[in-house]
């Protein structure tokens, strides 16, 4: 009875991109011969994201030259013309997927290939386009209102890579020369978002101004040990000096003889306004009384109803009081 043989009679040798051929020979009697082609992978892509030390790579995959899954994939990482592992993969360990992230891969710029494993035969795709690595990036922007008086100023800090911490030392606060015993404190909430505070401004008018705080680079570094780049830098408005009164002038508006309007302009830009409670007239020419309140940009305007009294617009006696109210004149 003829004996059926398997006869692997050769392995032809193969270059990156191209297929590995070998002969599977069955026979009985006269031996007849097939030629198998292993396939390297195909369209291998590789991306990041900036700031982020992980880059995906992904390739089309292929069938064993039996049929069937091959034996899995090598991902290699080359800088130049020096390749190093990827994705955790190896010639011994390779991987199952079509896909993989590599992870924690210093700056610079790569291409990946792909290396098909099935028993001990190999075949190598061509190399994807290049990917470029950069540094984690910082972002600083205010929490607090802006503009302000009350301290702590707040300040939020996203790095766009997860960090360890971030030292108060990494970030820099400049305020306004009379601010002398400015200081700050860091809290972290996760490991790519913090918090900054500062405190100590001088609570009279004379360190009024803009407070901001940025990141300088290198403060921090991600799991691949790449050090960020500088922030931006994001401003506070510290103002703790009132709106003065500019001028006040009484007017008549429909020419009638009777003052009808004040208006009361203030040394900044005020927040709206309509009620007339903090103001109190007294000595109105022609007896008018106030009516209205409205606010716009550094200007009062008080809208009188006109007094049966004598027509009269000399100033005289007349005064206009403004009391302190939360809700009156106030600036931002």
């Amino acid at each position: 009875m003829p004996v059926t043989l398997l006869a692997v009679l050769g392995v032809l040798a193969c270059s990156a991109a191209a297929a590995l051929a070998f002969w599977i020979a069955l026979g009985a009697g006269a031996v007849k011969a097939s030629v198998g082609t292993l396939a390297a992978p195909t369209a291998v892509t590789a991306s990041a994201t900036a700031g982020v030390s992980t880059v995906q790579v992904g390739w089309t995959g292929v069938t064993s030259p039996i049929g069937g899954a091959v034996d899995g994939y090598y991902v290699q990482r080359l800088a130049g013309a020096t390749p190093s592992a990827a994705c955790g993969s190896s010639l011994t360990t390779p991987l199952p997927a079509t896909s993989c992230n590599d992870t924690n891969v210093l700056v610079g710029t790569y291409t990946y290939r792909v290396t098909t494993v099935f028993r001990s035969w190999t075949a190598v795709s061509s190399p994807s386009g290049a990917v470029g690595v950069t540094a984690p990036t910082v972002s600083v922007a205010a929490i607090s209102s802006t503009p302000t008086n009350t301290q702590p100023l707040t300040y939020a800090v996203i790095v766009s890579e997860p960090v360890t911490d971030l030292a108060a030392g990494g970030v820099t606060v400049t305020a306004p020369a009379a601010n002398t015993g400015v200081s700050k404190s860091v809290a972290k909430t996760d490991s790519q978002h913090f918090t900054v505070s500062v405190s100590g401004l001088q609570t009279g008018g004379t360190g009024d101004g803009t407070v901001s705080v940025s990141v300088t680079a290198g403060a921090v570094s991600d799991p691949a040990g790449n050090a960020s780049t500088a922030s931006n830098t994001a401003g506070v408005t510290w103002d703790r000096t009132v709106p003065t009164l500019v001028s006040l002038q009484m007017l008549d508006t429909n020419a009638d003889g009777r003052v009808d309007q004040v208006r009361a302009t203030f040394s900044e830009t005020l927040v709206a306004s309509t009620i007339t409670a903090p103001w109190t007239l007294a000595n109105v020419p022609s007896g008018g009384t106030l009516s209205s309140v409205s606010v716009s940009g550094a200007v009062a305007t008080l809208t009188l109803t006109e007094g049966a009294g004598a027509a009269d617009t000399s100033v005289g006696s007349f005064t206009a009081a403004l009391a302190t109210n939360a809700s009156g004149i106030r600036d931002a």
